[in-house]
């Protein structure tokens, strides 16, 4: 299953879960200041990485320099300040006809911007975040970081698609660098000083009229401008030769938003004080592995990182080389009986690859997630932005990272999750085992948890099978647990703190379930995927497919099916006999897909 199929599924399952409501996007910049700057050139000063910029917002005349960008900079280094960097660099423009002119331009109206951190501090990065604009039917927004290691700074244009249908325009950026005639090109990622359509940054200057070889004599910064990576799946043509003798670096890139997501187009400007400095420096812009090792993607998740479309960026986690442990006996809990057998994520590389866990939770689910830490009960939690979590046992690790990054079905009820440092094996919990059980216990009832997370509770005479819902729905404040049926069938359980878990019919044997239904249908051979809400979907040798419901109550094997493992007794509906509950039978229905 692709990334995206995973992504549109689970978060299907999740609005039409009997626990519902939407979860809310949160962007990278929760955690920002909205500060009410005004308009103006260099309306914003930000002191970082030995230097200054000067960045632009909400100007209304025309020019390189009018938009969203920079109008000026200075660099502080070998005991000098080099200033004049630029005439007006990295402006935004959409759909600007004909090319490099003004019209399209992103300008952040409203006067009002993202700050992370605020008040500004020279010593950690800092990022700014424009206000929403729409241009070309998009709703676009400007980004900056700065570095507070290098005199780098991060400028990306973030294009969301609000409609129902994919939208492609053009993106372009204009630099005025205000070198003049006496721009000098001195080094490109293709290993020379002449630009080609293989090159994905430059090197440039203004070089001094005395000595026209040595542009570290000059006392402005020598520019390095990266704008794209090998491997990107959409690369910049020029706009105008880029050349010596010309300061103008404008570049065009066309994008393709696909219905209801985001793209995003990325580039770093740095400054440097000498040719050496910055052609060493350049090389960071190379690679992927060399850009992970840097601050300069600092504030982008896996998610931001995967929709910038000029650059081929992927997170980079070492991959742990010891297993995570075993957590032990879990807690005896009053109401509850056997328990999944869960690895303790506080041991060994469980640490780790929880984060890694919690970067692909991000990627699917386009959310902030946060590690909330697990249970005596082996119950692992994972906050989500907009007010859900999810509760599941970790029961298997590897450090195989082969596995695509994604979410993985299996022919069980447990799920496979690919991450970059490894796998894991999980099965759905409930969020509150032991206010669970304190409320079974009080009915006199008892339940049994299997390795895949499946339930199996007695309620007077009655056998039922079910399994919770990944996703919980977290409360406003203390109540008193309860667990009812509601008029959907479902049995829902709300927790202490208000916590709402539903609990779905599920598949007790799947070991003998694709067999039964294969039986039942009269098909070939076939393969069984159980689904995100315990529905399993079986897929036969020529690609039909059926979907298969269970019920939630087992049925007494009577004496007329004594000798059957599996029989219809309804339109559309079968038994099939249970191997591990002796004397009964799960009932599921089956309809075409």
């Amino acid at each position: 299953m692709s990334l995206g199929s995973s992504r549109l599924r689970f978060n299907e399952f999740a609005k039409t879960a009997a626990v519902c409501g939407a979860v809310a996007l949160t962007g990278t910049a929760a955690m920002a200041t909205a500060v009410n700057v005004g308009s103006g050139t260099g309306i914003v000063t930000v002191n970082a990485g030995n230097a200054v910029w000067y960045l632009n917002n909400n100007i209304s005349f025309n020019s390189t320099s009018s938009n969203w960008g920079f109008s000026e900079a200075a660099l502080h280094a070998g005991g000098i300040t080099r200033n004049d960097a630029f005439d007006g660099v990295l402006a935004w423009h959409v759909n600007a006809s004909p090319a490099a002119a003004s019209v399209g331009g992103y300008r952040s109206p409203s006067g009002t911007i993202d700050i992370s951190p605020y008040p500004i501090n020279a010593s950690v990065g800092t990022t700014i975040t424009g206000a929403p604009q729409t241009l070309a039917g998009l709703t676009v927004k400007g980004q900056m970081y700065f570095s507070p290691v290098k005199a780098v700074v991060r400028s990306t244009l973030i294009l969301q698609n609000p409609t129902g249908a994919p939208i492609t325009a053009t993106v372009d950026i204009y630099s005025n660098l205000g070198s003049d005639a006496n721009t000098s090109y001195r080094a490109t990622s293709s290993g020379n000083a002449t630009y080609d359509a293989t090159d994905n940054w430059l090197v440039s200057c203004q070089r001094d009229t005395v000595v026209p070889a040595n542009c570290s004599l000059t006392l402005d910064p020598i520019l390095t401008y990266a704008y794209t990576a090998t491997g990107a799946a959409v690369r910049p043509t020029p706009i105008l030769a880029v050349t010596d003798g010309s300061d103008r670096q404008f570049f065009r890139y066309t994008v393709t938003v696909p219905a209801g997501l985001t793209r995003r187009v990325m580039v770093f400007e740095q400054m440097s004080d000498t040719e050496a400095h910055a052609t060493t420096d350049a090389a960071l812009f190379s690679t992927n592995a060399a850009l992970q090792g840097t601050d300069y993607l600092s504030g982008m998740s896996a998610s931001d990182q995967a929709e910038v479309v000029n650059w081929a960026l992927a997170p980079i986690v070492a991959a742990p080389t010891d297993p995570i442990p075993p957590l032990g006996a879990a807690t005896a809990t009053a109401g509850v009986g056997k328990q999944p057998a869960s690895l303790d994520l506080s041991g060994g590389k469980g640490p780790d690859m929880m984060q890694c866990l919690l970067a692909t939770v991000r990627s699917l689910l386009g959310v902030d997630a946060q590690y909330l830490g697990q249970t005596s009960d082996g119950v692992a939690k994972i906050a989500l932005a907009g007010g859900r979590q999810i509760a599941f046992y970790p029961l298997k690790a590897s450090t195989d990272a082969s596995q695509s990054y994604d979410l993985h079905l299996t022919g069980s009820n447990v799920l496979n999750v690919g991450t970059s440092c490894g796998n894991f094996t999980v099965a759905p919990a409930m969020t509150s085992l032991g206010n669970f059980g304190s409320v079974l216990d009080a009915m006199g009832v008892q339940v049994d948890i299997s390795q895949q997370g499946v339930m199996v509770l007695t309620i007077g005479t009655t056998v039922y099978v079910a399994r919770p819902d990944y996703l919980v729905t977290t409360g406003s404040g203390p109540t008193t647990p309860s667990f009812v049926r509601g008029p959907d069938g479902l049995f829902r359980f709300t927790d202490a703190s208000g916590n709402v878990q539903a609990l779905r019919p599920a598949f007790g044997d799947t070991d003998g379930l694709s067999g039964a239904a294969q039986t039942a249908l009269g098909l070939g051979a076939g393969s069984i995927m159980i689904q995100y809400d315990g529905t399993a979907v079986l897929t036969t040798w020529n690609g039909q497919q059926y979907v298969l419901t269970p019920d939630l109550a087992l049925t007494q094997v009577t004496a007329a099916n004594a000798g059957n493992l599996v029989w219809q007794d309804g339109p559309n509906h079968y038994q099939y006999r249970s191997s591990t509950l002796l004397g009964l039978s799960q009932g599921f229905t089956a309809v075409p897909r």
